[in-house]
């Protein structure tokens, strides 16, 4: 069974009108209790807009199920603002009209089983700021100290910027602590290249987005390690592509300087190798004239 929800209105928009899918398969046999599904735990409400907030049951097709939303442990009626109703046999809508403070907190869908028993429950938070962006992955060990981040970040409301953190991976304890920088909002792909960084070391990053409303939760954290010449890697495996800033051309050429560096160091090396051979010779012939001078 394929369900998909479609979150309308200006608010609940818990982005912005985007299409969900849950495409998990709903398997019950007759001694299995009933479960609930969300397609998003956070929902982003404009206050005076509407929101609607789903849920989906998986039960026995022969079981029948009440379905239940209450708002911060408080069970919910259905009033001239809260509807409730159900789009297909185990789907079911929350409908918020004009949406006040008073409606923000988390809300939970529960489904009983014949009994009357509460099987299972999904709690949706719902508040004025923005859900949390959403990393995109990409390619790491691509470059020793460099690394490209890329992102989705949605709101209701016009973004003003994301702000990213990043620190090295904690062996153990708490670690380190984070690293901020304020990236600007862009049209086009969120992404930004992270450079500095140490070869074959594991780092963490998280993102949050800002609008008016304030600032989002944290995405979900992004590990990443970067790359580490040191390390012999097979040829079939090893990386070929270097990220770089599109207005820099640093980057493209790291593994030309870095054989021109080894070039010049052997050469080096063997110049000197030369220089000390002929400075002992020389000395070994001064040794021996001199003796036989004395003879």
């Amino acid at each position: 069974i394929m369900n998909t929800v479609i979150i309308t209105g200006l608010v609940s928009t818990l982005v912005c009108g985007q299409v969900y899918t849950d495409t998990a398969l709903c398997h019950k046999t007759v001694r299995d209790p009933p479960s609930i599904s969300t397609p998003i735990w956070y929902s982003e409400a404009l206050l005076g807009s509407d929101f609607s907030l789903s849920c989906t049951v998986c039960k026995y097709k022969h079981h029948r199920v009440q379905v239940s939303w209450s708002l911060a442990g408080t069970r919910l009626a259905q009033s001239s603002t809260l509807h409730t109703y159900q789009k297909h046999p185990d789907q079911y809508i929350l409908r918020v009209r004009q949406a006040s403070i008073k409606d923000m907190g988390n809300y939970s869908c529960s489904v009983e089983n014949m009994e009357g028993k509460v099987t299972d429950s999904k709690t949706i938070t719902v508040d004025q700021v923005p859900p949390p962006p959403s990393f995109i992955s990409q390619p790491d060990r691509v470059n020793s100290s460099s690394q490209l981040l890329t992102w989705t970040g949605r709101s209701g409301l016009p973004i003003i910027q994301y702000l990213l953190e990043f620190r090295l991976s904690p062996v153990s304890g708490e670690g380190e602590d984070w690293v901020s920088l304020v990236i600007p909002y862009q049209t086009s792909t969120q992404s930004y290249l992270l450079r500095g960084l140490s070869p074959g070391t594991m780092y963490q990053a998280r993102i949050r987005t800002k609008t008016r409303n304030g600032i989002s939760h944290f995405s979900t954290l992004l590990q990443f390690t970067t790359y580490s010449p040191w390390t012999t890697i097979p040829t079939t495996t090893r990386p070929n592509t270097v990220f770089s800033l599109p207005q820099t051309g640093a980057g493209k050429n790291n593994d030309i300087m870095e054989t021109s560096r080894a070039k010049e160091l052997s050469s080096f090396s063997s110049g000197v190798r030369g220089v000390v051979s002929g400075v002992i010779l020389h000395l070994s012939l001064l040794g021996w004239l001199f003796v036989r001078s004395s003879g």
